[in-house]
């Protein structure tokens, strides 16, 4: 039986390899730096899910955002029971569901942020 070299077995320097790496490097840096920027604003990336998907379509059920977050039930309730007293979402019972909306302190830490980006997104001339 005839081997194959080594240099022609997939493996490690196959260039899917390599680039699935690259994204995997860029993907951890893009959410490192997303986890410092809602920081600022005293959120984390998955508080930041919840508002924008809320933010987008205001009303939205717990049990749809979750499916759209992928993501438990049981993980979602606790989320939002922790943004609900930090006073970020309200959530209000209609017919058997929890309808979600938006608080004062989710408009102030979303003005916050897009605040923030626009400074930091200046071009590079005017630095």
């Amino acid at each position: 039986m005839k081997e194959t070299p080594l240099t022609q077995q997939p493996g490690v320097r196959h260039p899917a390899v390599i680039a699935w790496l690259r994204l995997a490097r860029v993907f951890q840096k893009i959410d490192a730096r997303s986890e410092r920027f809602f920081r600022t604003q005293a959120l984390n990336t998955a508080q930041f899910d919840v508002l924008a998907k809320v933010g987008a379509a205001s009303g939205i059920t717990q049990q749809e955002l979750a499916t759209a977050l992928l993501v438990t039930k049981g993980n979602i309730s606790q989320l939002l029971a922790k943004m609900e007293h930090d006073g970020l979402i309200e959530r209000r019972q209609e017919g058997r569901s929890n309808c979600l909306f938006w608080q004062h302190a989710a408009r102030r830490s979303i003005a916050g942020l897009c605040q923030t980006k626009k400074r930091r997104s200046r071009p590079v001339s005017s630095r």
